[in-house]
């Protein structure tokens, strides 16, 4: 996840985000919870709490649970 400068990759298969500003997270779900990683691993869950919402909006129910 660490951005670099290049060209912007192109064809098929490819697929790209601008990062304009802010932190980027990795999500990983989990029996109906959601964890934000940062790109060296460590937890950044708690401090990002709006993202956290908002992932777990955004992801599919995990079948037979209800999302909290």
């Amino acid at each position: 996840m660490l951005a670099t400068l290049g060209e912007v990759p192109s064809g098929p298969g490819w697929a790209f985000e601008w990062k304009w500003d802010g932190q980027r997270a990795i999500a990983v779900f989990r029996g109906g919870q959601c964890h934000l990683y940062s790109r060296n691993g460590n937890d950044v869950t708690q401090l990002l709490p709006r993202t956290r919402r908002s992932a777990l909006r955004g992801a599919p129910r995990p079948r037979g649970r209800r999302r909290r």
